[in-house]
């Protein structure tokens, strides 16, 4: 499975219940949604579903962007 910007955008757009269509991989994790501790275990819970990976939520809060998000996913241990 590849895993690229566009499907964590989408995974990520479908988590914060964002439209998906105003995120690009630019676009600043902070300004799809006010961040905080719940918002991080939906967006990990997300990727752990529809990508088969686990990124902690310290791992998560390293991402600034969307394209940030990418790169730790295809860097993440797969199940």
């Amino acid at each position: 499975m590849t895993i690229d910007a566009d499907r964590v955008r989408r995974t990520v757009a479908h988590a914060l219940g964002a439209d998906e269509s105003t995120i690009r991989p630019e676009t600043r994790l902070s300004e799809i949604t006010e961040l905080d501790s719940l918002s991080l275990v939906e967006v990990a819970s997300a990727l752990d579903d529809d990508l088969g990976i686990h990124l902690s939520g310290d791992t998560l809060s390293d991402a600034l962007t969307v394209a940030d998000l990418a790169e730790l996913a295809r860097r993440a241990p797969r199940r």
